[in-house]
């Protein structure tokens, strides 16, 4: 198959989604050397640092337009231009980033990250949200097939915007900061999948985190889980971890297993089966 994936963000973003993007697109094309990858992606950025693949099986398309001007026009004015018109023939494309561009015949794939701008709508700056509360379900509803960071946040676009259980797949994806770390505290609110509690298990710094939304199914049992509207218990769990040598060894432990069945190259997998179950979907039988 040739597929085209939505590279932007990781272009033009540093951390945060940026990231994730260049690290499953890494796992994926090292991955897979039969399938042919081109990746598109908006004018970069005038600050934008970034290095492109290197492989014999992927392509890059850079276009002329910013990733602003790609917005209004696919977003905000509604323009149909199709992302397939750009990529020239593919048989897949896939948004890793929320919102999926027009598509003429071609089967789309989107990565839904969290729906924080639904659930926690003050936290989120009001023309953001704004422009997510109308691209997010208008782009679900356009999507073969969408893919959540987790079981949370599939279980979310099921039922806050009315996705079919078998449309959505949920799966986790997943330095000598976090080594440095006595304990890595994560007391939030909502979170779409939790990556930087990964990555400190990985480097064995114990992790303290809330019992909100996806965060539980990252740590497991590998540290406390605390309410994170009330400040007196996680104070009195960072002061355990932090004072308790033989409870930082256990979960030091705990959490490089746990770690260890979170990797780029499963994720990598798991979105290659997709790619493989929406483009068989699609594909048109010899001689029809």
């Amino acid at each position: 198959m040739r597929i085209a994936i939505d590279y932007t963000a990781a272009v033009n973003q540093t951390a945060g989604i940026g990231r994730f993007v260049r690290s499953l697109v890494d796992a994926v094309i090292h991955l897979d050397a039969r399938n042919q990858y081109v990746l598109m992606h908006a004018a970069p950025r005038p600050e934008a640092l970034f290095q492109f693949p290197d492989r014999p099986n992927v392509s890059r398309r850079g276009l002329r337009l910013s990733e602003r001007a790609l917005n209004i026009v696919w977003h905000r004015a509604g323009i149909p231009l199709p992302a397939d018109w750009m990529t020239g023939p593919i048989d897949l494309f896939h948004s890793p980033d929320f919102v999926l561009p027009p598509l003429r015949r071609t089967p789309g794939i989107l990565t839904v990250h969290d729906l924080a701008f639904l659930l926690f709508p003050e936290c989120a700056e009001e023309s953001l949200r704004e422009y997510l509360l109308k691209a997010v379900p208008r782009s679900v509803r356009r999507a073969d097939f969408v893919v959540a960071d987790s079981e949370n946040t599939a279980n979310d676009v099921i039922c806050m915007l009315g996705v079919p259980p078998e449309r959505v797949a949920g799966g986790a994806y997943v330095s000598r900061l976090y080594s440095a770390a006595d304990v890595l505290v994560m007391p939030s609110l909502y979170e779409g999948f939790g990556l930087p509690l990964l990555e400190a298990m990985a480097c064995g710094t114990p992790v303290v985190a809330s019992n909100a939304a996806s965060l539980p199914e990252v740590v497991g049992d590998t540290g406390p889980l605390v309410n994170p509207n009330d400040p007196d218990a996680l104070a009195e769990a960072l002061a355990r971890v932090v004072s308790d040598s033989g409870l930082q060894a256990d979960l030091r432990a705990r959490g490089l297993a746990r770690a260890a069945q979170f990797t780029w190259q499963a994720a990598a997998a798991k979105l290659l089966a997709v790619y493989e179950r929406v483009g068989a979907a699609h594909r048109v039988p010899a001689g029809a």
